[in-house]
C-alpha cells in the first residue's frame, strides 16, 4: 500500500492568539509585585479570569460518525472540541486548549509592614466540563513574604519567600511549558497534595532561587506511605539590555521502583535546563501557567488587555535545552541492577512584531526518554532496551498575522510539520504521541511526518467578547485502527491504516467572553 506525503501551501486567517506572546500577556501576573499598591488596603475575594466559550465543532467534517474510530469523531455538536480539535502546534506555552469554560475564585490579601510585603491568595479553579461534571482544583494558592531592601521600594532589590500549601505545580523547571518538568507530575503516583516553597533574591538585572517540594507515596518494600522530597534551584542574568541567560535544575526522589526486584531502590530524577534569550522591545515572558493569581485592583487592568501594537519593530528569540537523568532498572543484566537513563529536549522560539504585523516560529525536539520521564520510561521503571529502534519527536511551525485596527480584526497564516516519536521492537513500529498514547504501525510500513494548516478569523466585539471561526486541515499518515483478521480467532487482530480519517478537515466556531 502506498501513501503519499502531502505538502500544503495555504493562506489562512488566524486568531490574535496565534502568538504565545498574546497568551503570556493576558490572564495572570508575574510572581513579582508591581508598583503602586495602596498600603494595607484589604482586598475582598471575587471571581475573575472567567472564560466562557460556546462552540459549534466538528473535528472531522468528512468523516462518518456512524463508524467506531479511535480516536473518536462524534460529528456536529455544540461542545468543547475533543483533543483532536487542537493541533500539535496549538497552545505551545500553556496547558489549556482555549475552549474551556472555567473561572477562578480568588481570596487575596496584601499587607505592608515596613520593608515587608505580606501576601496570601486562595485560588480555586472551577472547570465546567458538563452540567454535573464541574471539576474543582487548587490553581496555585500561596503565601508570600517579600523583603525590599529599599523601604520606599524604589528599586527591585528584594528577597521573597513563596509557599504553596496545596499545589506547587506552578513552581516548575524549564522555560517553555511544553518542555517543562518538575511540576506535580513528578509525583504522579501520589493521592496527596504536592506543597512547595521557593526562596528568591532578585534585583534589576539578576535573580536566583532555591526551593523544595514534597509528597507522600507508597513504599513498595514495606507497603507503607513514606514522604518523598525534591529540590529545585535556578538563576538568570541580563548580560546586556538585549541578552539574558537563565539556568535551572533539580533533584527529585520519586519513591520506590515498582518492579519486584527493585522495591528497595528509589527512582530518582535529576537534570538541568538552560535558556538564552535575545530581545528588543519585547519582554522575555514565561508561560501563563507559571504565574500567580493576585486579586489586586491595581493589576486587574492588565489581565484582559488586547495585544499591544506600539508601532515600530520589536522581537524576541529564545533557545532552550534540557538534559534529564533518571535512575531506573537496567534493561539487560542481573536482576536488581540500576543505571541512569538520559533524556534530551530543546526548542527555538521566535517572535517578531512590526507595526500591526506579527511573525512566530517554534522549533522543538524531544527524545523518547524525555517524553516518558513521568511514566517513567518503557517498559515502565526500566531503561529503554538498547535493541529498541528509537525515533525522536520534532516539529516546526510558522505563523504570521496582520491586525486591522479599524475593524478589530486579525488575519494571518500558521502551518506546521511534525515527526512523531517511535520505538521499534521485532520489526513492529509503535508511534508515541504522548505518555499513554501509543499506536502500532502495520508491518513493513514506515512512519511519515504529520502536516497541518489552520485558518482562523477573529472579531473582537468588545473588550471582553469575541467571535472566533477556525478551520483546519491535518494529515496524519500514521493513524491506525485495529482490525480482526478472521472471525474464528477472537484475538487475531492487526493494525491497519485508517484511510478514511488520515486526512481531517475540522471546524470550530466559538463565541467567547473573558472577564
Amino acid at each position: 500500500m502506498k501513501r503519499y506525503y502531502l505538502i500544503i501551501i495555504s493562506f489562512v486567517f488566524i486568531s490574535q492568539n496565534v502568538s504565545a506572546e498574546t497568551k503570556t500577556d493576558a490572564y495572570l501576573i508575574d510572581e513579582e509585585p508591581i508598583e503602586s499598591v495602596d498600603e494595607n488596603k484589604p482586598y475582598k475575594g471575587e471571581f475573575f479570569d472567567t472564560r466562557l466559550n460556546f462552540t459549534l465543532t466538528n473535528e472531522n467534517i468528512f468523516g462518518d460518525p456512524s463508524k467506531a474510530t479511535v480516536p473518536n469523531y462524534p460529528g456536529w455538536r455544540f461542545d468543547v472540541p475533543n483533543e483532536q480539535g487542537t493541533l500539535f502546534f496549538d497552545n505551545y506555552d500553556t496547558r489549556f486548549s482555549g475552549f474551556e469554560t472555567l473561572s477562578h475564585a480568588v481570596l487575596y490579601k496584601l499587607e505592608k509592614q515596613g520593608n515587608w510585603d505580606l501576601e496570601g491568595s486562595f485560588v480555586l479553579r472551577m472547570n465546567q466540563r458538563a452540567e454535573r461534571n464541574i471539576v474543582f482544583t487548587d490553581a496555585g494558592s500561596y503565601l508570600r513574604a517579600a523583603y525590599w531592601f529599599s523601604k520606599d521600594r524604589s528599586d527591585m532589590n528584594r528577597l521573597s519567600f513563596l509557599m504553596f500549601p496545596t499545589s506547587s505545580d506552578r513552581f516548575r523547571l524549564g522555560y517553555s511549558y511544553r518542555l517543562s518538568w518538575g511540576g506535580n507530575g513528578v509525583y504522579n503516583r501520589t493521592k496527596y497534595s504536592v506543597p512547595g516553597i521557593k526562596i528568591q533574591y532578585e534585583n534589576e538585572r539578576f535573580y536566583m532561587f532555591a526551593g523544595a517540594k514534597s509528597s507522600v507515596v507508597i513504599n513498595r518494600e514495606i507497603d507503607e506511605e513514606r514522604a518523598v522530597l525534591g529540590g529545585l534551584a535556578g538563576m538568570g542574568f541580563d548580560i546586556t539590555d538585549i541578552v539574558r541567560i537563565e539556568a535551572n535544575g533539580g533533584y527529585f526522589d520519586r519513591g520506590s521502583n515498582e518492579l519486584p526486584d527493585l522495591v528497595d531502590t528509589n527512582v530518582s530524577l535529576y537534570g538541568g535546563s538552560l535558556q538564552l534569550a535575545i530581545h528588543k522591545g519585547m519582554p522575555v515572558a514565561s508561560s501563563i501557567d507559571y504565574k500567580l493569581y493576585r486579586n489586586d485592583p491595581e493589576r486587574v487592568v492588565n489581565l484582559f488587555r488586547k495585544p499591544y501594537y506600539p508601532g515600530g519593530l520589536s522581537w524576541l528569540v529564545t533557545a532552550e535545552g534540557t538534559v534529564l537523568g533518571q535512575v531506573l532498572k537496567k534493561a539487560a543484566g542481573e536482576p536488581g541492577v540500576t543505571d541512569v537513563q538520559y533524556g534530551y529536549a530543546g526548542d527555538v522560539n521566535v517572535r517578531l512584531k512590526a507595526d500591526y504585523f506579527r511573525f512566530r516560529m517554534d522549533l522543538q525536539y524531544r527524545d523518547l526518554a524525555f517524553m516518558l520521564h513521568r511514566t517513567p520510561s518503557i517498559p515502565a521503571f526500566t531503561i529503554i532496551p538498547s535493541d529498541y529502534g528509537l525515533q525522536s519527536n520534532w516539529f516546526g511551525s510558522v505563523g504570521v498575522d496582520y491586525h486591522i485596527k479599524s475593524s478589530s480584526y486579525t488575519i494571518g497564516l500558521i502551518a506546521g510539520l511534525e515527526q512523531p516519536a517511535t520505538f521499534t521492537v521485532n520489526d513492529k513500529i509503535t508511534v508515541v504521541r504522548s505518555s499513554g498514547d501509543f499506536s502500532e504501525i502495520p508491518k513493513n510500513e514506515e512512519v511519515l511526518p504529520l502536516t497541518a494548516v489552520k485558518l482562523v478569523q477573529r472579531m473582537d466585539l468588545s473588550e471582553s467578547f469575541s467571535a472566533i471561526f477556525d478551520v483546519y486541515l491535518e494529515r496524519d499518515p500514521n493513524l491506525t485502527r485495529l482490525e480482526r483478521s478472521g472471525t474464528e480467532e477472537l484475538f487475531d487482530i492487526k493494525p491497519v491504516f485508517d484511510e478514511e480519517n488520515i486526512n481531517r478537515f475540522g471546524l470550530n466556531f466559538t463565541v467567547q467572553a473573558r472577564f
